[in-house]
């Protein structure tokens, strides 16, 4: 059965823990055992010199007073035995209070015979040896006990010990299921809700504390998503919106000259070659649309701009004029500079440039449709940060309450009757302007004049 995050999480935290706690308790253990080694081990050795000096310097060979301090001390080992040889290892002294059998071996002599020192350990009992001089001669003792309330100490310490690392383990083995299974809670009700989320419309995001923590984190990052993919989805839905509401109108009336010619069968040539133009002109204008349509799809508000290069907008301008002066050439131009706006680089700014250059052939083109003399002004300046574009023409002004609606998709004024249009040029220019973080207005200077006006940011 695979294990899921908080699980796994669980797990390793505690075995780590459990390995930790289990080390730490060791090393006490351990050191406090070598503890009581050393100090038993300096008894041990206390005794044994005491002994030694009353046996040799005091009593002169004579073990009765050893024997009468060996009862009498007050700290009495336990099973406990002192032997005392002269330089050859002969036998001098030897007491045993608990045991009849010295617990030492031959071995442990002749190892004190070579190192003037003895310390080992021999099952339960200690075993502590030395040599000590005295009048030119050697002497070797050697002390052997039980330190059983030592041991005692070092059984009960391991219990206690034991009792602590499984109360330990056991505990943090509970608690890290239930921390991480509560500190995780949050991160499951938001599973749940992207699982059961089934807003239609997009719309719906996800709460997020002011805790800024990693599940926040997370919701953040779905809410962004969505964002995205509602974007996307508009864009979607507003080119099929679209689409088929203003290619309807167009099919219709092809379908209505196909009948026509299909049910006419006396259509003479003449009328039968006008026709099929202007079915031909109505084709036309349908790619164009759905061309245009694809473009306000694509263009996106929320890309970043900074990286985009940098474009002399007199250039763009200068290419856009002759390029429409082709298409109309009847069209006449006025572009102008103000004095002292000649500077090359005030006239710069970052952006796409085939996106700007749509967006300003669009307005040469409306320029010329609704010019009543066929006659475009551009007034090229700067004002503050910004380069500003006019496009003025002499015409019928639209009518209408907020001129800026405009800028609609298929909006269309008044003043568009008799002019064959989609109503998607001003969207798309207003699209590629705030795409830019510039601004786009159409404004009535006078009676007779139309304006319309590009802000676009100066490159820094």
């Amino acid at each position: 059965m695979a294990l899921n995050l908080k699980q796994r999480f669980s797990v390793a935290f505690s075995l780590l823990f459990s390995v930790l706690l289990g080390a730490v308790l060791i090393v006490i253990f351990a050191l406090y055992a070598q503890f009581r080694h050393e100090d038993f081990r300096s008894r041990l050795a206390d005794q044994v010199e005491t002994d030694l000096k009353l046996f040799v310097d005091v009593n002169k060979a004579d073990s009765s007073l050893v024997d009468i301090v060996e009862r009498d001390a007050i700290s009495h080992l336990v099973n406990e035995g002192v032997y005392i040889f002269d330089q050859n290892l002969k036998p001098l002294y030897e007491i045993n209070h608990d045991f009849p059998s010295t617990i030492f071996r031959q071995a442990d002599l002749s190892k004190l015979q070579q190192t003037s020192k003895l310390s080992v350990r021999i099952d339960k009992y200690d075993v502590f040896g030395m040599t000590y001089t005295s009048s030119g001669k050697k002497y070797y003792a050697i002390i052997e006990a039980e330190d059983l309330d030592g041991n005692n100490k070092l059984n009960y310490l391991k219990f206690l010990l034991s009792v602590a690392y499984g109360c330990g383990v056991i505990s943090v083995w509970f608690l890290s299921f239930y921390l991480s299974k509560r500190s995780l809670r949050p991160f499951d009700v938001l599973t749940r809700k992207i699982q059961n989320y089934s807003d239609p419309s997009l719309k719906t995001r996800l709460n997020v504390s002011p805790r800024k923590d990693e599940i926040d984190g997370i919701a953040t990052a779905f809410n962004l998503m969505m964002d995205r993919i509602d974007l996307a989805y508009s864009k979607q839905k507003e080119f099929t919106g679209n689409a088929s509401h203003e290619l309807r109108t167009p099919l219709s009336r092809i379908t209505a000259r196909i009948t026509n010619l299909r049910e006419n069968k006396k259509i003479s040539g003449a009328d039968l070659d006008t026709e099929l133009r202007e079915i031909n002109d109505e084709v036309y204008q349908m790619a164009d649309m759905v061309s245009s349509l694809l473009l306000l799809s694509k263009i996106s508000n929320e890309e970043k701009i900074k990286t985009l290069p940098v474009i002399r907008i007199d250039e763009l301008l200068f290419d856009c004029m002759n390029e429409k002066s082709l298409v109309y050439t009847d069209l006449k131009f006025n572009f102008d500079i103000p004095t002292g706006e000649n500077q090359t680089e005030n006239f710069e700014t970052r952006g796409d440039e085939s996106l700007i250059r749509i967006a300003i052939l669009n307005i040469i083109k409306n320029g010329y449709l609704y010019s009543d003399k066929k006659e475009l002004t551009i007034l090229l300046k700067r004002e503050g940060t910004w380069v500003v574009i006019e496009f003025i023409n002499s015409g019928k002004n639209p009518k209408m309450d907020d001129l800026n609606d405009l800028f609609r998709t298929f909006s269309r004024a008044d003043n568009s009757s008799g002019i064959s249009g989609t109503g998607i040029g001003l969207s798309i220019v207003k699209r590629v302007v705030d795409y830019h973080r510039g601004e786009a207005t159409f404004t009535v200077p006078q009676s007779g004049i139309n304006c319309v006006t590009l802000k676009l940011k100066m490159s820094s």
